[in-house]
């Protein structure tokens, strides 16, 4: 009866075969799909479907695999997600599912014990959601779900691993079998890591000198880093996965220069990126890099050269890969606990390092969400050459060409003298009402949860 249920539910979501997300399951493993709207979870109100594969013992209280499954999704949407976005996820399906079934079967339950709790691992996201086996038992159940993302290109996707059984339990191989082989057959998305603008002396003056910037926009420093190549610096704003520096000109960062950094989050992501761009005619090399820490060099990370920019050019493309040893040699004794290579984990780590870890989760400064390039033809030709070769989706409209990436939009106009990036936007955490700042030639301005910051000629 409550297996019928299931049945029922999904197809009332309509199920097709088309679009498979999953890697094949072994022998025994049933599919099904289903298509967003969910029927039972209508609040969740995304384009999309998922996918599930249950284990052999899914409904049998008495297997070793009772309860276990792999569900991925697919949401036609690029979406910023975090604890919190997923804690909201999971606790209305799991909700909806739980009263849609118990609704069908007459069963009486406590829905408002169904509860979800998420935390981060340095790589993936880890749930807990206290609910009920609603398809066999009708008991409580504590189910585990570890939950991988990608972020493409106007779209996301989750990958969920999940089971009541102990983590050193049997089934657990075999649900890691299938996230590794669902992480081998997708390319490594191609983030945005930061970016940084040289201006002028006296905009950098008044930027470094301001109480608001400085107090109540951000995580932020002024630092001077030593690496083995080059030693420089700069006025750093440090948002939950992303970060932008104002460098102070100097003979190795000539005013006017800027540069645009990608950032990659799964462990040789920088290697694949040679290739995604030697696919596309472009030279690359990856190099690690290291930094100064009580009088020692540490792993830093492996940094993607982007070759072929003209001579003179005004914008530096490249690319980041963090060191999987560098959160475990750098402050180790602070947060996070977990090391991983995700852009979050450094920033995390800089805050705690400067004691404003407060600031991190209560100030507006959340992420970078676009940035505004002028450049010549040729300099316009190579970054959608690399946008492009990188997956990004490419759009013409206004006179201006959007690259359209995971979680940020480069935006970059031709003109006939290039000044490279010239502006941004950023995602706020609360809106913000205060009237446009100007720090030289540079204003920065408020729109609810949005600011912009503008660099004039």
């Amino acid at each position: 009866m409550l297996l019928a249920s299931l049945v029922s539910l999904m197809l009332l979501a309509g199920t097709t075969l088309a679009d498979t997300l999953l890697p094949e399951t072994p022998e025994g493993w049933s599919f099904e799909r289903l298509d967003f709207p969910l029927s039972f979870a209508p609040e969740l109100d995304y384009e999309g479907f998922e996918e599930l594969r249950f284990a052999p013992g899914m409904f049998d209280a008495d297997s070793p695999s009772h309860f276990s499954y792999v569900l991925a999704i697919r949401l036609e949407q690029d979406l910023d997600v975090d604890e919190r976005f997923l804690e909201g996820l999971l606790q209305k399906y799991y909700s909806g599912l739980c009263r849609a079934v118990a609704a069908s079967n007459q069963l009486d339950l406590d829905l408002d014990a169904i509860t979800t709790s998420v935390s981060f691992d340095g790589r993936d996201f880890v749930a807990t959601v206290q609910m009920f086996d609603v398809f066999v038992t009708a008991e409580p159940l504590t189910l585990r779900i570890e939950v991988s993302v990608r972020a493409g290109a106007r779209a996301t996707e989750l990958l969920g691993i999940a089971s009541p059984k102990p983590r050193d339990a049997p089934i657990w191989n075999e649900l890691d079998d299938i996230r590794r082989r669902w992480r081998a057959s997708r390319a490594a998305p191609v983030l945005l890591n930061h970016f940084y603008i040289v201006p002028d002396a006296e905009t950098y003056a008044a930027l470094a000198a301001s109480e608001y910037l400085r107090s109540g926009f951000g995580v932020n420093e002024v630092r001077t880093t030593k690496r083995t190549d080059m030693t420089y610096t700069g006025l750093y704003f440090y948002g939950d996965n992303t970060y932008f520096e104002f460098l102070a000109p100097s003979s190795q960062f000539l005013e006017g220069s800027s540069g645009v950094c990608f950032g990659f989050e799964l462990e040789g992501g920088a290697a694949a990126g040679v290739k995604q761009l030697d696919a596309h005619g472009l030279a690359a090399r990856v190099d690690p890099i290291t930094r100064e820490f009580n009088g020692k060099q540490v792993p830093w990370f492996r940094m993607l050269s982007i070759f072929g920019a003209e001579p003179g050019s005004k914008l530096n493309l490249f690319g980041l890969e963090y060191d999987p040893r560098f959160l475990e040699s750098w402050y180790s004794d602070q947060p996070p606990t977990e090391p991983g290579i995700s852009r979050r984990g450094p920033l995390e780590r800089y805050a705690a390092k400067l004691g404003q870890t407060a600031m991190r989760h209560l100030a507006p400064l959340q992420d970078v969400s676009s940035i505004q390039l002028e450049l010549s033809k040729s300099e316009l030709a190579r970054l959608v050459d690399v946008c492009t070769s990188f997956g990004y989706v490419i759009d013409e409209a206004d006179g201006q060409v959007v690259c359209d990436g995971p979680g940020v939009q480069l935006v970059a106009r031709e003109v006939p003298v290039s000044r490279g990036v010239t502006g941004m936007q950023f995602r706020l955490r609360r809106p913000v009402q205060r009237e446009p700042m100007t720090f030289g030639r540079a204003q920065l301005s408020f729109s609810g949860r949005a600011a912009s910051f503008e660099l004039r000629p």
